[in-house]
């Protein structure tokens, strides 16, 4: 025990950090129990000192073996942005609550009585067994360092997330760790009212007794389990709380798969979940809240020599808030397709020469306000399964109060659409209200072609539709769009 006690915790404290943002909470409650058991009474006996050392070296042991992933874990944990105090800490408690005794999946009003029930349970808990004929002081001194151990672990990791302003509703899963003290306390009080109702744990007991506690464990049991039948029946049925599918997006992306593809994860914490599923080679994390300079240079790198990239967005708002991954791509790459699965947004990006003027001039007027200059169709020749890319050069003639999306459109010899990509400007990044008048907006876009595509000329044909209607701009009040050419896939 001396070698596979110290061993064990060292490994199951390493092991914490590596699978748990929250974990150090749980190291630093030891830390707290430890400091104020040796103060008390360890320091004074005999070997006190020898273990504080030991102490020491089992927290620096662990510390040691996250070295690999330290400096991973402090730069997405010192990225990430404070709440903002835009609540009041009773709706913060009461929503910890919640999510502690019945998860995300019940309004806080269903959850009253689940909550209510606990913090009973737990105050049960708390209090000391009164005192009785053969109850020694001592005993209720030791029960009572029964029950601020795990109150400890339960309190002071909640406190700490509110005091230092990290309590938001998506952060809340990090508080798994405190569930083991919130169960220990709530059964402990439930133990505490059964002993009420004059069980003691002698086999003999009168059938009254026996009633009051079967009563009192019936009670407490439906009070805590009750509301947990609605909240597990949305989690595992309700469509709106399923998980993002990573399993489906990596499947997907190896259907689709070519020598020279590559992945791109704009969040770096989906590194661990999607490479689970996906074990090719060639799939990069972005660097957490890049700047400008970063963003570039990890683009740039990551694109030499690529055909294709997928992008899985996630978590924008946090990883990349200003965008600065999606902002390059839009203008270094050809996009084209999204898919959502969940939360994330898988997008398909083709790689070619990026032209800055048409290589054929036109004069094609949609509707009274906006024009299309010209375009650039980088080569004429195509695979089934390759993206086709293309640059639009559009100019708004007066100021554009709607929405529009672009279409791009590839017909067959019989006028049979076979592929097309549809998107507002610049992948939604330059939609039409946003155009400066008279200047130039390049739109490069990407038609994925269909791996099954029959050898043919095909038609390439543009056009322009209202984002909410979907009805089209006419072209010089003739037709509904423009013919820029034919291209062959062999």
């Amino acid at each position: 025990n001396r070698i596979v006690l110290p061993v064990s915790y060292v490994l199951l404290g390493a092991a914490g950090l590596y699978t748990q943002y929250t974990f150090p909470f749980v190291l630093l409650v030891h830390n707290a129990v430890f400091a104020v058991w040796w103060l008390k009474l360890a320091r004074t006996e005999t070997g006190g000192w020898r273990r504080l050392i030991q102490w020491a070296a089992a927290q620096l042991a662990i510390v040691t073996l996250y070295l690999p992933w330290l400096q991973a874990a402090l730069n997405s944990l010192t990225g990430w942005s404070p709440a903002g105090r835009g609540y009041s800490l009773l709706e913060a408690a009461l929503d910890v609550a919640r999510v502690l005794t019945v998860g995300v999946t019940l309004p806080i009003e269903s959850a009253i009585p689940a909550i209510t029930a606990t913090g009973l349970f737990i105050a049960l808990g708390i209090l000391p067994t009164p005192l009785r004929v053969g109850f020694a002081r001592s005993r209720a001194d030791s029960e009572w360092h029964g029950v601020w151990v795990p109150l400890t672990y339960l309190a002071l990791p909640i406190g700490l997330i509110l005091a230092l302003d990290l309590y938001k509703p998506a952060w809340l899963k990090f508080l798994v760790v405190v569930l083991p003290p919130l169960h220990l306390m709530a059964g402990l009080g439930l133990r505490k009212l059964v002993q009420a109702s004059g069980y003691t744990g002698d086999s003999a007991i009168t059938p009254a007794q026996r009633v009051l506690r079967g009563v009192a464990w019936v009670l407490g049991l439906a009070l805590l389990l009750v509301p947990l039948g609605p909240s597990l029946h949305n989690l595992y049925f309700e469509p709106v709380y399923a998980r993002d599918n990573y399993r489906g997006i990596a499947r997907d992306i190896t259907a689709f798969w070519k020598p020279g593809d590559a992945i791109i994860l704009n969040a770096p914490n989906q590194w661990e979940v999607f490479t689970y599923y996906f074990r090719e080679r060639d799939v990069y994390p972005t660097p957490y809240h890049p700047t400008p300079q970063q963003a570039d240079t990890f683009l740039s790198s990551v694109s030499v020599g690529r055909r294709r990239l997928f992008v899985l967005y996630w978590g924008d708002a946090e990883s990349d808030p200003t965008r600065l991954i999606e902002n390059w791509l839009t203008e270094h790459a050809y996009s084209a397709a999204d898919h959502w699965y969940g939360n994330v947004r898988v997008t398909t990006y083709g790689l070619a020469p990026l032209p800055d003027e048409p290589q054929r001039e036109l004069d094609a007027r949609f509707g009274e306000a906006i024009r299309l200059r010209g375009y650039s169709l980088t080569g004429d020749r195509f695979e089934p399964g390759d993206i086709l890319p293309i640059t639009l050069y559009w100019e708004s003639m007066v100021p554009v109060s709607e929405r529009y999306k672009v279409t791009v459109q590839l017909l067959d010899s019989g006028g049979v659409l076979r592929a097309q990509r549809d998107a507002e400007p610049g992948n939604g990044l330059y939609p039409t209200t946003e155009w400066a008048q008279s200047a130039t907006t390049i739109d490069r876009l990407g038609v994925q072609l269909p791996p099954d595509l029959a050898t043919d000329d095909y038609s390439l044909v543009v056009g322009m539709y209202h984002i909410s209607s979907g009805e089209r701009l006419p072209v010089a009040g003739r037709t509904d769009h423009v013919r820029l050419g034919t291209v062959t896939v062999r």
